[in-house]
Formats: structure tokens, C-alpha cells, sequence
């Protein structure tokens, strides 16, 4: 039992064997740590890039959306600007309205004013005949106090006055009228 060489040399050679392999198991341990960070690195990378391509579409679709909408703003924009101008027509064409009305009973005030000067000045005019009528009633000898002909004899009649005398039955029959 005492063999010391033994014992040692086969443990120096078993150690330098466990030595060898485990260095070699480290080699390949290295090996398996770069590609697996390598490919940790592929994946990482690839997670940049996706998150950045989705990050630039984002903002190019937010661009793109935004320019829809100032686009379509734009055109309500412009729809408004025509409503507004038509508006301002139509506010116009209201004042014209209103000031032609108003220009319009100016005119019927003038025109209602212009009708009582003519009714009074006819109504003056009439007076007028009307007193001149009655002067030749109290004149005239054939005609009694409350304004009715004498009768006189046919004849006499006939030779004072010429038959059928229009002006005169008429002036008698118009100012019975207005009585």
C-alpha cells in the first residue's frame, strides 16, 4: 500500500488529464459565450432596428395623418371662406332690401301725402262751385229759398229758358248730391 509512486503518478496524470480536458472544456465554454453573445447581440440589434423601423413608420404614418388632416382642414377652411363671402352677399342683399322698402314707404308717404293735397284741394275746388252754385241760385228769380225751380206756366217756362238746360239740372242735381 505503500506506493507512493503509484498513487502520485497516476493522481499527477489524472490531474493533468482533468487539467487538460478542462481546459479544453473552457475553450469550448468560451466558444459557446461568444456565439451566444454574438447571437444575443444579432437579437438585440434586430430588436433596435425593428423598433426603430416601427418607430419611423409610426412617425411617417403621423405624418402622413397629420397632412390628411391639414389638408381637410384646408378645405373646410375654404368651404367656410365661401359660406362667409356668400353670407356677406346675402347680408347685402338684405340691406338692399330693407333700404329699397324703406325707400319704397318714403315714396307710398309722398305719394299718400300728394293724394290728400289733391282730395283737399278738390274738396276746396267743389266747395268752391258749390258756393258759386248757391250765389246763382239766390241770383237767379226761378228758384225758391230751399233751392227747388218755380213753376211757371209752360210757357213762360219755355221762353225764359232754353229746353232741357244740362248744366243747369246738373249743377242742381250735383249739389243735392254733396248736401
Amino acid at each position: 500500500m505503500n506506493r507512493p509512486d503509484v498513487g502520485t503518478t497516476s493522481l499527477r496524470g489524472a490531474t493533468e488529464v482533468l487539467l487538460k480536458e478542462g481546459t479544453e472544456m473552457s475553450d469550448i465554454d468560451w466558444w459557446v459565450w461568444v456565439v451566444a453573445a454574438i447571437a444575443v447581440v444579432v437579437v438585440v440589434l434586430a430588436l433596435v432596428m425593428a423598433s426603430r423601423r416601427a418607430s419611423t413608420n409610426k412617425q411617417v404614418k403621423q405624418r402622413e395623418d397629420n397632412e390628411r388632416r391639414r389638408v381637410e382642414a384646408t378645405g373646410i377652411r375654404d368651404e367656410a371662406h365661401v359660406a362667409s363671402v356668400e353670407a356677406q352677399r346675402s347680408e347685402a342683399d338684405a340691406a338692399t332690401a330693407h333700404a329699397d322698402a324703406e325707400e319704397a314707404r318714403l315714396a307710398a308717404d309722398r305719394l299718400e301725402q300728394q293724394a290728400a293735397d289733391r282730395d283737399h284741394e278738390a274738396t276746396q275746388q267743389r266747395d268752391a262751385v258749390d258756393e258759386r252754385l248757391a250765389e246763382a241760385d239766390r241770383i237767379d228769380p226761378d228758384v225758391h229759398d230751399d233751392g227747388s225751380r218755380r213753376h211757371m206756366n209752360a210757357a213762360a217756362e219755355n221762353a225764359d229758358e232754353p229746353a232741357g238746360d244740362p248744366m243747369h239740372d246738373a249743377s242742381h242735381a250735383r249739389r243735392d248730391d254733396t248736401v
